[in-house]
């Protein structure tokens, strides 16, 4: 496991700062994937969105879904065209060393501004000795049928 740049882990902020700036990358990159390791506690979990829209849930250990992501990107139209996923809005819930984070984002390619995807990320953060780590993170993706409540995309909500 690489070492963390402990600025990333000092404080929720941070840590989603660097959460989004990892999995972003310009055209003929990949996300950094070493920094975004260092992000998760060593026993995290993944829960991606089931394409199938079934409820059944996948539950996947970080590299097995980092190895998954890769595969996917590499010689991808994405990492042609590079990718960027922004936060638009943050509700955090955090009481002593817990927190929950919902963020939601856009995605978009990195040579087209306006997204192409919306959905809400769902992290658990843990606090520890050296700052905090992930320690769960699912999402789901707006659809026709499922919009993003306005609670999660407006500051004044």
């Amino acid at each position: 496991m690489p070492e963390p740049k402990l600025e990333d882990l000092e404080s929720i902020d941070a840590i989603i700062r660097a959460y989004y700036a990892s999995i972003s990358f310009a055209a003929g990159k990949l996300p950094d994937y070493r920094r975004l390791r260092t992000l998760f506690h060593p026993r995290a979990r993944i829960t991606p969105p089931r394409a199938d829209d079934s409820l059944a849930a996948e539950v996947l250990d970080v590299e097995p879904f980092l190895e998954r992501s890769q595969g996917i990107i590499t010689g991808s139209e994405l990492e042609r065209r590079g990718f960027f996923q922004r936060e638009v809005f943050r509700s955090v819930e955090a009481f002593g060393n817990v927190a929950h984070v919902f963020s939601t984002y856009e995605s978009s390619l990195a040579d087209e501004p306006r997204p192409f995807e919306r959905g809400i990320n769902s992290i658990q953060l843990l606090k520890q000795g050296h700052g905090w780590a992930a320690l769960n993170i699912m999402w789901e993706i707006e659809r026709k049928d499922l919009a993003i409540p306005d609670e999660y995309t407006r500051e004044d909500a």
